[in-house]
C-alpha cells in the first residue's frame, strides 16, 4: 500500500502544475495590451528615512495617495496605467536629499532631485505600437 501512496504524489503534480500554471495566466499578470507598467520611485540620496516626510501620488484611477509612514531610504510604487493617464509623483523632505523617478516599462522616463520637495507631473502617452513616453507638465 506504501509503494501506491509515493507513486500518486508525482501523478498528482504532474496533472496541477499544468493546471495552476493556467489559471493563474501564466505571466504573473500585469499591463494589458493598451496600458503601460509605471513604477514610482524615491530613494533618500542624502539622510536617512525620518527625513522623508510625505509621498504623494497617483494610483491607477488617477486619484491622490499619500504616504506618510515611511520607514526606508527608498520607496517604490507600480500601478498600470492607460494612454492619458495623469501621472504624478512628489516627495517631500525635512533633511538630506531626495531623487524621485517614474519608470515607464521598465525605461526611466522622468527624474527629479531636491531637499525640500521632488516633483514629477505629466501625461502618459502610449502610440499605436505601445511605446509609452511621459510629457512632463
Amino acid at each position: 500500500m506504501l509503494g501506491k501512496t509515493r507513486m500518486l504524489g508525482p501523478v498528482i503534480l504532474s496533472v496541477l502544475v499544468p493546471f495552476l500554471l493556467v489559471s493563474c495566466g501564466g505571466s504573473g499578470g500585469g499591463a494589458a495590451d493598451d496600458e503601460a507598467t509605471v513604477r514610482y520611485q524615491v530613494e533618500m540620496t542624502e539622510g536617512v528615512a525620518g527625513c522623508l516626510s510625505r509621498i504623494r501620488y497617483r494610483n491607477a484611477d488617477g486619484d491622490l495617495r499619500t504616504v506618510s509612514e515611511i520607514s526606508d531610504t527608498e520607496w517604490r510604487k507600480t500601478i498600470y496605467a492607460k494612454d492619458g493617464a495623469l501621472l504624478y509623483l512628489r516627495a517631500e523632505v525635512d533633511c538630506g536629499e531626495a531623487t524621485i523617478y517614474i519608470y515607464l516599462n521598465g525605461s526611466r522616463a522622468g527624474r527629479d532631485r531636491s531637499n525640500i520637495q521632488a516633483t514629477l507631473e505629466g501625461t502618459l502617452r502610449i502610440d499605436e505600437e505601445g511605446n509609452a513616453t511621459f510629457e512632463e507638465d
